[in-house]
């Protein structure tokens, strides 16, 4: 691991990485060093009571019984800069870490902590994730990771990243229910796990697909045939209206050759017709004569 110096001094920072959980302890070095290559030495000393470290007799005879050294590095150009353990079986709840380092121009300030392993752990992700979905909804389930304890279901949370990440609190069922309506394309989704009280992520998992692409090809073969449709029939109706239209002009109304004898007929029966029904109305009327009476005068004497 390579430091860069600063004008405040320079730190080299380590971190010690596995699949359950990872730690940044920092190492600081004398101001001027210019740069210094740091070989790291990890040392896992187990404890069965952390209060044995009070004692300082003690903690040397523990140390000693219990420790042991990183058994795989992680290396960058030669240089250990990190620590992987696989099997934690052998941890307890509180865990005494000793960090060594060397170089060849200066002396390496070493780095120890206890810490407590449920603070630090990453958990592994879920497994057997599977997908259902039926015509408007998905439902997602999948199994709690495997862990170095039988922890319940609520000791975990959830985090799916589908179209948007989800926090889902673990719970006896682990299923998330979202609404998917078809027709669907192909999606992804993928789970990574945390502890319930602590958001320290671990890995995703590998993506599970649902959903498939021949209902949105379906989908887009049926708009393709309506538009295509569509415009043949306004295109019909365009040629027949346009051949209407010439039609008309090319070929007028041909005028209709007038009969004499025939539209003389028609006249004289409109004539006769109209005298009947002007002579039927002034037979309804009602000639009225008032007689009046004049007496006669008597003779004169």
């Amino acid at each position: 691991m390579r430091t860069r110096p600063s004008s405040q001094g320079s730190i080299a920072g380590l971190r010690v990485k596995t699949p359950r959980f990872s730690f940044p302890p920092v190492l600081p070095r004398p101001v001027g060093s210019p740069t210094c290559l740091l070989v790291i030495t990890i040392l896992l000393s187990l404890l069965l009571d952390p209060a044995f470290l009070l004692t300082q007799g003690h903690q040397d005879e523990t140390m000693r019984k219990g420790e042991r050294e990183c058994p795989h590095y992680l290396t960058d150009a030669g240089t250990n800069v990190g620590c992987h353990l696989q099997d934690l079986s052998g941890l307890t709840s509180y865990n005494y870490f000793l960090v060594n380092g060397t170089s060849r121009e200066t002396g390496i300030q070493f780095f120890d902590s206890i810490l407590l392993l449920k603070e630090i752990e990453r958990y592994s992700p879920p497994h057997n994730i599977t997908v259902n979905c039926n015509e408007s909804h998905c439902l997602v389930r999948w199994e709690k990771p495997r862990t170095r304890k039988n922890w319940s279901n609520r000791e975990f949370q959830y985090q799916l990243d589908i179209w948007r990440q989800i926090v889902v609190s673990g719970d006896s069922e682990n299923r998330y229910n979202f609404p998917s309506p078809e027709p669907r394309g192909t999606q992804m989704v993928k789970i990574r796990t945390a502890d319930a009280r602590r958001a320290h992520w671990g890995d995703w998992s590998q993506p599970v697909q649902f959903g498939s692409e021949e209902p949105e090809s379906s989908l887009v073969l049926v708009y393709v045939l309506v538009v295509l449709g569509t415009l043949a029939g306004g295109l019909a109706c365009g040629c027949l209206f346009k051949r209407f239209l010439g039609s008309h002009s090319l070929f007028p109304p041909i005028p209709r050759i007038r009969d004499k004898l025939k539209d003389d007929h028609q006249i004289d029966h409109q004539i006769l017709s109209e005298k009947f029904t002007c002579d039927a109305e002034m037979g309804d009327k009602e000639e009225i004569l008032t007689v009046t009476e004049v007496a006669e005068a008597p003779a004169s004497p």
